[in-house]
């Protein structure tokens, strides 16, 4: 999951430095850009409340459960 992150950054990183590889493909459809901020944040939450479930304290286990059900 860290990897996808990593390379989705690296691609969105190179369009706005203006590579001219990802600038001769164009503009990214605008409701991909509105989505990929959104699913980029769940995914980060989903990662990071499981995380907390396996090995987080047992006084957030309720609070983690619940973030990781609606990031979901």
């Amino acid at each position: 999951m860290l990897l996808k992150l990593a390379s989705v950054t690296w691609r969105m990183l190179n369009y706005y430095r203006g590579a001219s590889a990802y600038r001769l493909r164009g503009t990214p459809p605008v409701w991909l850009r509105l989505l990929g901020p959104g699913l980029v944040g769940a995914t980060l939450l989903l990662l990071a409340s499981g995380i907390v479930l396996a090995v987080g304290p047992s006084q957030l286990h309720f609070t983690a459960l619940t973030i990781h059900k609606v990031s979901f």
